[in-house]
């Protein structure tokens, strides 16, 4: 949905609601709550949200205390369908040969008979890798289907959709976290894969490897993703389910601009 396919009355409501220099987006589909159809707006400043609205097709503005679940669902659903086209799909796309390579490179290594432990543990991840991104590849195409299914409609039916896809970006985010979780703790093990290749003088399977070795991720988090995956860690690998109730309560019901 965009600006020009909003209908005046409602165009005026939302610049009402606007304050100087920011900007607003709306949800690109109606949100269908209890027979009733919304618009949800989201204003921001830059990258900081800073705002929303949510308004009846009829151009009604709905006490905040009855709007609270269709914020929560809408905003939802904003969230898994941005963080979809803008990360999700470009993952499902993946070539994967590099692995398929330095699985094979593993493989031949564990026939030259010697007991190393570093290369069962390389072995064991990239087969992990290689499964957890056919699963990947699997759940993005209903991902894909179902939102571009919605967005052909132009209306969201919470009651028909939201829990699918909010188990497929669960999934998607857990499958992520832990093929780059995989990566880094095998860091050290593919430097010992590496190292033994040189030993046995297998000059250009160690050069393939080493290759792919760069481009996997190092055994560490930068300080700028450091929160972000320490976040990941917890509810993915310690099964320590974050608050999303609360980070509603603190984050979001604070600048909702519908009235109280």
């Amino acid at each position: 949905m965009n600006k020009q396919s909003i209908p005046p009355n409602i165009r005026d409501i939302i610049e009402a609601h606007k304050k100087p220099r920011e900007r607003y987006d709306i949800l690109s589909v109606l949100v269908r709550y209890e027979e009733e159809d919304y618009y949800c707006v989201g204003y921001d400043e830059g990258k900081d949200v800073t705002g929303y609205l949510f308004i009846t097709r009829e151009g009604k503005i709905p006490a905040r205390e009855d709007i609270l679940e269709v914020a929560r669902l809408s905003i939802e659903l904003n969230f898994i369908n941005f963080t979809y086209y803008n990360v999700g799909r470009q993952f499902s796309r993946r070539n994967s040969n590099s692995i398929v390579k330095v699985l094979d490179i593993t493989n031949k290594c564990l026939k030259l008979g010697e007991d190393l432990p570093s290369i069962d543990a390389c072995k064991e991840a990239f087969e992990s890798i290689l499964a957890m991104r056919s699963e990947y590849e699997k759940i993005a195409e209903c991902m894909n289907a179902t939102l571009n299914r919605i967005g052909r409609s132009g209306i969201f039916y919470p009651q028909e959709d939201y829990s699918q896809l909010s188990d497929w970006h669960e999934r998607m985010g857990e499958l992520l976290f832990r093929d780059n979780y995989v990566q880094m703790e095998t860091y050290d093990d593919r430097r010992q894969v590496l190292s033994f290749l040189l030993k046995k003088g297998r000059i250009i399977d160690a050069f393939r490897f080493w290759l792919i070795h760069l481009r996997l991720h190092p055994g560490h988090v930068n300080a700028r993703d450091l929160d972000t995956f320490n976040k990941g860690k917890r509810k993915f690998l310690q099964n320590k389910p974050l608050d999303e109730e609360k980070a509603f309560e603190n984050n979001i019901l604070p600048i909702i601009r519908n009235p109280k």
